[in-house]
C-alpha cells in the first residue's frame, strides 16, 4: 500500500518534467491529499510537494486545514504559516481568509477570529463564510454576556466592602441581534448550512420564538427526512407551545432515526446510570412503559416526564455541543446537569475577574504584597469566569476554565451546605417540574 502511495506521488511529481501542466499535477496531488484512508503523513507530503508548485494558494489552504483536523502545538503554528502564505498568493480569496477566522477561533482567539470574519466579508460579501464565524463571534458574546452580571466590591479606608452590582444584560441583546442577522445572511447564501441552522435555531429557541423554530428547519424534515435533529428541534418548538401531543410525536420519530449509540444512551439517561447492564436497546412502548411510574398525569395523553427528559437531552446537544470537535452536548459538565436538573429557576454568569487589590488599605496591599512574595500566592488573584445555577434548594456553580468556552463544575450547595457533585447526585438525583403542578 505504502508502495503505490509512493509510485502514485513520484510519478504525479515528476511528470512536470514530462511537460504536464502544472495545474494537472496540483490536481492530482490535491486528490491523494484528500484520501482519508492515507496516514496523516502521506496526506501531508503531498500537499507539501504541491505548494510548491501552487501559486494560487489551494494547497497552502489545504495544508493549513489537514493540520487543524489534527491538531497538536507544533502543527497549529504551522497551520496558521499555511494559511498565512495562502492568503499571501490571494489577498482576496474569501475561502483563505475565512480559514484564517475559523484557525483562530479554534485557538481561542476570538477577537481575532471576528476581525478576519470582517476581512472576509470586505473580500466576497456574498460568500457565507465571513457571516459565518462573525455571527459565531457575535453569538458567543450573546451567551457571555445576555444573563452576566458583574460585581464590584470596593472597601472603604475602614476596610468596610461595599458590593456593587452591574447588569451586563443590554451587551448580550446587541450581541444577539447581530448573531441572528449573521446567521440569517448566511442562510440567504446558502440555505443547507446545517451550523448556521443550528445556532439560529439556538436563538429562536432563547428567545421562545417557537413559530419561527418550526419554519426554520422544515426544509430539514422535507431534505433530509432521515436527520434526527430536525425531528428534536420541531419538538423542542411544540414543547414551547406546550402542545405535547405533537412535541411527544416529533421527539419520538427523532428518537427512532438515531443510531444504536445514541438510543443507547438516551436509554441510559432515561433509566439510570448503569449503562454496563444494557445488552438490549428496547423499542419506545417498553421505553414508555418504564416511564409509566414516573407519569405524573396519567388522565393526559402523553408522559411529560418522559416527554421533558426528551427536550432536555435535544436541548443539551444543541447547547453545548460543539461539533466541529465532535463534542457531543450530553458530554459535558454543564449538559450532564442540566439533563438531571432542568432549567436554572435563576442564572447568573460573571466574568473572569483579576484583583490588583489597589482599592485596599496600604496595610493590606503590603501584607498581600509580602504573602505573594514569599509564598507565591499571586495566582489567587484571578477568579474564573463563573455561572451559578439556582434551584429550590441549590446552587451549582461552574468555572469557564479557559477563553475557548471550556466549562468544568465547581461547587454546589445544598441547604447552605457546600457538597460535591456526587454528594449532590445521590441526595438529589433528579428534578422535575410538573407542568400543571
Amino acid at each position: 500500500m505504502k508502495l503505490i502511495i509512493f509510485l502514485s506521488l513520484f510519478f504525479s511529481y515528476t511528470s512536470t518534467a514530462r511537460g504536464m501542466d502544472e495545474p494537472v499535477v496540483i490536481d492530482s496531488l490535491l486528490t491523494v491529499s484528500a484520501d482519508t484512508s492515507l496516514d496523516f503523513s502521506a496526506r501531508r507530503d503531498a500537499l507539501k510537494r504541491a505548494t510548491k508548485l501552487d501559486k494560487a494558494g489551494r494547497s497552502d489552504a489545504a495544508l493549513g486545514e489537514l493540520y487543524m483536523t489534527y491538531p497538536n502545538p507544533s502543527r497549529m503554528v504551522s497551520a496558521e504559516h499555511a494559511i498565512k502564505r495562502a492568503i499571501k498568493k490571494d489577498r482576496k480569496n474569501a475561502d483563505y481568509i475565512g480559514l484564517m477566522a475559523e484557525y483562530m477561533w479554534q485557538i481561542g482567539r476570538r477577537g481575532s477570529s471576528q476581525r478576519y470574519a470582517n476581512q472576509a466579508i470586505k473580500a466576497n460579501p456574498i460568500h457565507p463564510i465571513g457571516h459565518y464565524w462573525s455571527g459565531r463571534y457575535h453569538f458567543w458574546e450573546t451567551m457571555k454576556y445576555l444573563w452576566m452580571s458583574r460585581v464590584e466590591i470596593n472597601q472603604d479606608s475602614d476596610g468596610r466592602e461595599r458590593t456593587h452590582q452591574i447588569d451586563l444584560g443590554p451587551w448580550g441583546e446587541e450581541a444577539r441581534v447581530k448573531a441572528e442577522a449573521a446567521f440569517q445572511h448566511v442562510l440567504d447564501l446558502a440555505p443547507t448550512h446545517d451550523a448556521a441552522r443550528r445556532y439560529l435555531g439556538l436563538i429562536y429557541y432563547q428567545t421562545r420564538r417557537s413559530t419561527a423554530l418550526r419554519e426554520l428547519y422544515k426544509p430539514v424534515l422535507s431534505d433530509a427526512p432521515d436527520n434526527p435533529t430536525g425531528y428534536f428541534t420541531v419538538g423542542m418548538s411544540y414543547h414551547l407551545d406546550k402542545d405535547y401531543e405533537r412535541a411527544y410525536r416529533a421527539y419520538n420519530t427523532g428518537l427512532h432515526k438515531t443510531t444504536e449509540d445514541e438510543q443507547r444512551f438516551m436509554l441510559a439517561v432515561f433509566t439510570d446510570a448503569r449503562t454496563d447492564t444494557i445488552t438490549k436497546i428496547p423499542d419506545m412502548e417498553t421505553l414508555q412503559r418504564f416511564w409509566t411510574g414516573k407519569n405524573p398525569l396519567f388522565m393526559s395523553p402523553v408522559n411529560e416526564r418522559l416527554l421533558e427528559q426528551c427536550r432536555r437531552v435535544a436541548y443539551v446537544n444543541l447547547r453545548y455541543g460543539e461539533p466541529e470537535k465532535e463534542i457531543a452536548g450530553w458530554t459535558t459538565d454543564r449538559g450532564q446537569a442540566y439533563i438531571r436538573f432542568g432549567d436554572p429557576l435563576a442564572l447568573q454568569a460573571r466574568p473572569p475577574e483579576f484583583d490588583t487589590h489597589l482599592a485596599d488599605p496600604i496595610s493590606m496591599q503590603r501584607y498581600r504584597f509580602n504573602d505573594a512574595k514569599w509564598f507565591e500566592t499571586s495566582s489567587d488573584q484571578y477568579e474564573f469566569g463563573k455561572e451559578l445555577w439556582e434551584y429550590e434548594n441549590f446552587v451549582l456553580v461552574f468555572d469557564n476554565t479557559d477563553t475557548r468556552g471550556t466549562w468544568k463544575f465547581r461547587i454546589a450547595s445544598l441547604n447552605g451546605a457546600i457538597v460535591g457533585l456526587e454528594d449532590l447526585v445521590e441526595r438529589v438525583p433528579e428534578r422535575f417540574v410538573d407542568p400543571f403542578g
